[in-house]
């Protein structure tokens, strides 16, 4: 059974339950917590508090987006990929909510599902077993290449029209004050 889309597809060519679910789990936890924790919790935060909600978004992107150009395979357009996916999106959760969960599930979920569903590479680490075993082909465009999904045009695009719609949501609560820091916030 094959996904199509634009110039690639994924391919299932079975399905399965890997033995190594419960490490997936862990691994997709402990590092959403830990990233999260470290760069929204902390970094975003501190910066906000400092220079505003937009320098606290840009600093922490790109300080996200340059720690996962440390990874295999990666390169500066991944990089670029990570800052405008996941650094933005997940800043925008944050501070569209004001707690670290909505970011800690979305990035919890992503890395599960691209590690232990799909099995497609995740931040330039190579796939590994997994319940669908499948293979995603096409263009680097569409589909990240060597790093993996999370620098591909469907990720970006995904996580722009989220972090529209999260940042939409802030602005709407008065949650973001444009170029000016946000002292006094709890």
């Amino acid at each position: 059974m094959a996904l199509l889309y634009a110039s690639g597809h994924y391919e299932i060519s079975a399905l399965g339950f890997p033995s190594r679910w419960f490490s997936a789990l862990i691994f997709a936890v402990g590092t959403a917590i830990w990233e999260e924790v470290t760069f929204r919790g902390l970094l975003f935060r501190i910066t906000e508090e400092t220079f505003g909600t937009w320098v606290g978004v840009v600093v922490s992107a790109i300080v996200f987006g340059a720690l996962h150009g440390l990874n295999p395979n990666a390169s500066l357009a991944s990089s670029v990929a990570i800052i405008l996916e996941s650094g933005i999106l997940l800043a925008a959760a944050y501070f569209a909510t004001r707690t670290l969960w909505l970011p800690i599930g979305l990035h919890c979920g992503w890395n599960f599902a691209e590690d232990f569903i799909f099995g497609v590479r995740m931040s330039g680490h190579a796939a590994r077993p997994t319940i669908v075993d499948g293979s995603l082909t096409g263009s680097l465009f569409w589909t990240g290449g060597v790093y993996g999904l999370e620098s591909s045009v469907w990720a970006i695009g995904m996580a722009a029209i989220l972090f529209t719609v999260l940042i939409g949501i802030a602005v709407r609560r008065r949650e973001v004050v444009p170029f000016m820091p946000n002292r006094g916030r709890a």
